[in-house]
């Protein structure tokens, strides 16, 4: 975003507003997040997405309302219910930051009226801020929802049902009185507790061991520390891998947990389910990344603010990238990024891993010191006509080198967008 946090919108290519991103699609991420966590599946997302969020929030403590912004710039009174519901929903699962959920409660109790002026568009978004509130705080949920007793009156067809309509902010994003009243269904009974969400620790009526696993691709990751972890897309596949180079069968070693590997070991890895098995994954893993540094990188005004983006080039998980200059004057490519391998090592392959086409760079250069500031030599150079997410620069290097510069020089040929968007760099 323009303010330098990790965001959510319409993607890097679309970010409206400013390059401002949009809350109202990241509190729906975050609530679902905490629901999938439930259900055994790791996420990070909270973590990445929590300075933005606090940026957009206006803290009583500072002199705000309390309610969550659009934006940092735009703390607003008059869109806020499903964005400040929502996230006051998320933060209630997770069991953290008691001090927003109540003063994001407070503000929805003192200007309920506005639940009908919810972003986006009114409904579904009054639906899920009044669903928000009913966790957070229950008295002040069902003394809002007591005055509007006579509205769900009004809207009730004999041999219909409840027939509600869609209120004056016009169309919802989520179209249809189907949607809207069923969710409005949900509202009026939730106090009831009979409603359970899928996957709840404490009500266990939904056994899914024994439902067939969806066949989903197997992805080889490499941690912080250096460890390898297999995980697929849809949690649940059985992973086979091999470490020899060879293409993984059916008798391969089964994953289990994180394994430490050699530097130059390629990792193949398959899932296997219903007698079904995925593409197969290939991974060739590099020197040890926890003690990799960023000691220079371009893509924003402040050197240490360019570093700090930078550090998702080596975090180990290519879907979370190094985006360097998309805020606002952004001047795009040319871009730079200097990484210290922690000592002197002969290396003889750069890998590069773009996040998606309009992303990536026609060229790669890359180049070697054996001190930081001392003369780069060229390593390796390639030129890619066409754009392909994995790329590979052979290194020609007769002695070691400890810094390693990554030039990325000229756009791709996509026409949407001239950025950087960098998942993962390797090197071996």
């Amino acid at each position: 975003s323009k303010w330098g946090t990790q965001t959510f919108g319409h993607g890097p290519r679309g970010l409206p507003y400013g390059n401002k991103s949009l809350v109202a699609v990241m509190v729906h991420v975050l609530v679902f997040e905490e629901l999938a966590k439930r259900c055994g599946v790791e996420s990070g997302i909270y973590e990445v997405l929590q300075p933005y969020i606090e940026s957009a929030w206006s803290n009583p403590e500072a002199g705000g309302h309390g309610a969550l912004g659009y934006n940092a710039s735009y703390k607003d009174l008059a869109e806020f219910w499903s964005r400040s519901g929502l996230f006051a929903l998320a933060l209630h699962l997770k069991k953290e930051r008691e001090d927003m959920q109540v003063a994001l409660a407070k503000i929805m109790h003192q200007r309920y009226p506005w639940f009908r002026n919810s972003h986006a568009y009114g409904e579904p978004g009054g639906i899920l801020g009044f669903i928000g509130l009913s966790q957070v705080n229950s008295a002040y949920f069902e003394e809002t929802l007591s005055r509007y007793a006579w509205w769900f009156a009004l809207a009730w067809q004999r041999g219909n049902g409840l027939h509600f309509t869609i209120p004056h902010m016009g169309a919802p994003y989520m179209e249809g009185p189907v949607l809207i009243n069923n969710g409005y269904a949900v509202v009026t009974n939730i106090h009831k507790k009979t409603l359970f969400i899928t996957g709840s620790i404490n009500q266990n009526w939904l056994d899914i061991s024994k439902l067939p696993h969806p066949i989903s691709d197997a992805m080889v990751l490499e941690q912080p520390d250096g460890k390898v972890r297999l995980q697929t897309r849809i949690p649940g596949s059985k992973i086979v891998y091999t470490t020899d180079g060879q293409d993984p069968t059916l008798n391969s070693r089964t994953y289990k947990s994180p394994f430490e590997v050699k530097p130059g070991t390629v990792i193949k890895a398959m899932s296997v389910a219903n007698n079904q098995t995925g593409r197969i994954a290939v991974r060739g893993i590099g020197f040890d990344k926890e003690i990799w540094k960023i000691v220079d990188a371009t893509g924003f005004v402040e050197k240490a603010r360019s570093i700090e983006r930078a550090k998702f080039a080596i975090d180990g998980d290519k879907h979370i990238g190094w985006i360097p200059d998309v805020g606002e004057g952004a001047s795009g490519l040319p871009h730079t990024i200097v990484i210290d391998l922690g000592k002197p090592q002969h290396v003889s392959l750069a890998g590069v891993r773009f996040m998606l086409e309009g992303g990536a760079s026609k060229q790669i250069r890359v180049s070697g010191s054996k001190t930081e500031t001392g003369q780069f030599r060229l390593l390796g150079l390639a030129n890619i006509e066409k754009f392909q997410p994995d790329n590979n620069v052979p290194l020609e290097s007769k002695n070691k080198v400890r810094y390693v510069k990554f030039e990325f020089d000229s756009p791709d040929n996509h026409p949407a967008q001239k950025l950087l968007m960098v998942g993962e760099i390797d090197i071996r």
